[in-house]
C-alpha cells in the first residue's frame, strides 16, 4: 500500500462510537467477526444490506461509481472506525460500495440488534448521531471546497499535503505558473 495513503486515513477525525474492546465487551450486542482479503467487496452500491461494521484491523475504502464508470472515493476507514449506516434508513439500501484495501478484520452488527441495543442504552444513540454528524460536516467542507476554491488552489493544497515537508514541493508551488499544467510531479 502507498504510504502516502495513510495521511488521508484519520481515525481521530471522527469520534468513535465504540473502541474495538468496548464493542466486543457488550454482552447484549451480538457481533460477528468477518475477515476479508485485499480486494474483496464487502457490499456493493444498491444492495439491501443489514449490517454496520467496526474495523478491527486493515483499511476499507467506500466509493461511488457513475454510470459512465467514473469512481469517487468517499472515505477510507481504518481500525477503530465504523461504516455502513444504511441500516438507519428504512429501505437499508447502500449508496456506496465498500472494498477491502488491505486484508481486514471487521466486526459486523445487524441493525435489528444495534437498534435494540441502543433502545436499552440510549447514550449510544447520541454517540451515533455525533459520529454521523462529523462525517456529514466533512462532506459539507468538501462541497464548500469544490464550490468556492478554484481547481488550481485545490491541486496546490493536495500537492502541499502530499509533500508538505519537502523543499521541492514548496518550490514547485511557488513557481507553478497559473496558465500551465505540470506534466510530471515527482
Amino acid at each position: 500500500m502507498d504510504p502516502k495513503l495513510m495521511q488521508f486515513i484519520d481515525a481521530e477525525r471522527f469520534p468513535a462510537v465504540f473502541s474495538t474492546e468496548e464493542l466486543l465487551s457488550q454482552g447484549d450486542l451480538p457481533v460477528e467477526r468477518r475477515c476479508y482479503r485485499k480486494g474483496d467487496i464487502i457490499f456493493q452500491a444498491g444492495e439491501r444490506h443489514p449490517f454496520t461494521y467496526h474495523v478491527g484491523s486493515g483499511i476499507v475504502r467506500l466509493y461511488l461509481s457513475s454510470p459512465e464508470g467514473t469512481v469517487k472515493t468517499l472515505f477510507y476507514h481504518a481500525a477503530g472506525t465504523q461504516f455502513a449506516f444504511q441500516g438507519f434508513k428504512r429501505d437499508r439500501m447502500t449508496r456506496s460500495t465498500a472494498v477491502a484495501v488491505t486484508d481486514c478484520e471487521l466486526y459486523a452488527v445487524d441493525y435489528a440488534d444495534l437498534i435494540a441495543f441502543c433502545d436499552d442504552h440510549t447514550e449510544y444513540y447520541m454517540a451515533y448521531i455525533e459520529y454521523l454528524f462529523s462525517i456529514m460536516n466533512s462532506q459539507t467542507e468538501e462541497i464548500a471546497s469544490l464550490s468556492f476554491q478554484t481547481g488550481l488552489r485545490r491541486v496546490a493544497q493536495l500537492l502541499y499535503a502530499l509533500n508538505c515537508g519537502t523543499r521541492k514541493c514548496r518550490t514547485l508551488l511557488t513557481r507553478w505558473p497559473r496558465s500551465s499544467v505540470p506534466i510530471e510531479i515527482r
